[in-house]
C-alpha cells in the first residue's frame, strides 16, 4: 500500500535527520544559536501559502500554460510573504546581486527599514 510514498517518507525523515544533527553539532562546537523562527518557522508558513497559490491556481484547468502560470504565481507569493514576514536582514539582502539597489528600492516602498 504505501510503496512509492515510503520513498518520499524516508527521504523526508533522512533530511529532517541531517538538519537536527548539523543544528546540533554547530550549537554544541560553535557555540552558535539558530534562530528557529526566522530560519525555519517563517519559510515554512511561506512555502505552505506558496503550495496553496499554486494549488488554487491549478484549480482552474489542467491545460500546461496554466501549470507555468500556476508555478509564477506561486513564486511571487512565496517572495511576498516572505518579505511580509520580515524574513531577511539587510546583511542577507546586500549578499544578493545588486543587494544594495534591491534594498534601497525597497526602502522607497517602505518594505524595508
Amino acid at each position: 500500500k504505501i510503496n512509492i510514498y515510503a520513498v518520499a517518507i524516508s527521504t523526508a525523515v533522512c533530511y529532517l535527520y541531517i538538519v537536527l544533527s548539523h543544528i546540533f553539532v554547530i550549537t554544541k562546537t560553535a557555540g552558535c544559536v539558530v534562530d528557529i523562527k526566522n530560519t525555519f518557522l517563517k519559510p515554512l508558513f511561506a512555502s505552505l501559502v506558496c503550495g496553496g497559490a499554486a494549488y488554487i491556481s491549478c484549480l482552474i484547468s489542467a491545460e500546461k500554460i496554466v501549470t507555468i502560470c500556476a508555478l509564477v504565481v506561486a513564486v511571487l507569493v512565496y517572495i511576498v510573504v516572505l518579505i511580509a514576514t520580515k524574513t531577511f536582514e539587510k546583511q542577507e539582502i546586500l549578499t544578493l546581486p545588486s543587494g544594495e539597489k534591491l534594498y534601497n528600492f525597497g526602502k522607497k516602498l517602505k518594505i524595508f527599514k
